[in-house]
């Protein structure tokens, strides 16, 4: 009591006792699968869970939520199962009391990957990192939109 604390110029003016004016975690977790799967992990389900809670106290943010996959199989059918990636984390989010229009998906099948696969050699930690959904905090999301298709 009585004590007083420098803010820094930044957060000057702010109300930091309102959850949803403090900072955002900069890193999200990424979701990892195995090779032809779009289940989640109990640990995948905690790192939500966590993801979860902030949404819950940030209510003015959106969640981008991108699905991937590696460079094995055809391209439609990687397509179809980025989307399911993307989905299985959207629809657990939202079973976890985050409404759907605060969530947004987009897939890429095996356009976007970390690693290269196609012109080097991968190794099976290589191709692990390419199948994975990424989550990220954008400024801001269309309110209208709760997919991003790959071809707009």
């Amino acid at each position: 009591v009585g004590k007083t604390y420098p803010v820094p110029p930044e957060m000057q003016g702010i109300d930091l006792c309102e959850v949803s004016n403090l900072p955002l975690p900069e890193e999200l977790p990424t979701i990892y699968f195995g090779f032809d799967e779009a289940e989640l992990s109990l640990q995948d389900k905690m790192a939500l869970e966590r993801v979860a809670l902030m949404l819950r106290n940030m209510l003015n943010r959106r969640l981008a939520i991108t699905g991937h996959t590696d460079n094995r199989g055809s391209a439609a059918y990687n397509e179809a199962l980025s989307e399911r990636r993307a989905l299985v984390v959207k629809n657990y989010l939202e079973g976890k009391g985050i409404a759907s229009d605060r969530l947004v998906y987009e897939f890429f099948g095996k356009r976007k990957p970390v690693n290269d696969c196609d012109n080097v050699p991968c190794t099976q930690e290589m191709h692990r990192l390419n199948r994975r959904t990424e989550l990220s905090l954008p400024r801001s999301i269309p309110r209208l939109n709760r997919h991003w298709s790959q071809n707009e």
